[in-house]
């Protein structure tokens, strides 16, 4: 898996960011869940504020951050204890590979992969890791960064990932019921529900 240089970490809380992907959007997907994967968390620009939501709402619910990077762990940490949310948000440091997860099978009912595929070099591999620790008809939500649309951020267009190659990926993985949604202008996604072909879009 390819790194996101932690020099460019001040891009990922930005207050532009937060014009072309606010936060509280896909949030709006996940508040019923209890058990959030995000993988590739960064700064916690997604689980900070979904822990806040959890908090609010007194459900016992746990978020696990991970990242191969430690000082994006590091960062996430601080924010925790800046949010006082350490009862919910917990952060686990992973090989660079992350096609092990070290978690037992069904575990997580909804993971999140956002701006990451096109930086993870077996998404075969991983995809079908996140299967395995998916609950049954657990929700996978991928978003990233649309090659056809031009925008001023992001990676580079030749270093983006086509929504064709994606789907090739979801299918590989044993994820056959997947709907693209839209979520972000600039990006596509996608959400996913495992093992149920009678899934409606919420």
């Amino acid at each position: 898996m390819k790194r996101f240089p932690f020099e460019k970490a001040h891009l990922l809380d930005s207050k532009e960011r937060y014009k072309y992907q606010p936060p509280d959007r896909l949030i709006n997907l996940l508040k019923e869940y209890k058990t959030v994967l995000d993988y590739g968390a960064g700064t916690g620009y997604f689980s900070i504020p979904l822990a806040k939501i959890f908090k609010e709402k007194t459900q016992k619910s746990t978020i696990i951050a991970i990242d191969i990077d430690p000082q994006f762990i590091q960062a996430i940490e601080k924010k925790v204890l800046q949010h006082k949310v350490s009862d919910i948000v917990k952060t686990r440091l992973t090989k660079e590979s992350i096609t092990q997860l070290p978690f037992p099978d069904n575990y997580f009912d909804a993971v999140i992969i956002i701006n990451t595929v096109h930086l993870i070099s077996d998404i075969d591999s991983t995809l079908k890791e996140i299967y395995r620790v998916l609950q049954s008809k657990g929700i996978l939500i991928i978003t990233d960064w649309d090659p056809k649309m031009i925008l001023q951020v992001g990676p580079k267009q030749d270093e983006r990932l086509p929504t064709e190659q994606v789907e090739d990926h979801l299918r590989n993985s044993k994820f056959n019921n997947y709907n693209k949604i839209n979520l972000y202008k600039g990006f596509y996604s996608y959400i996913i529900r495992k093992n149920d072909d009678n899934y409606i879009l919420p």
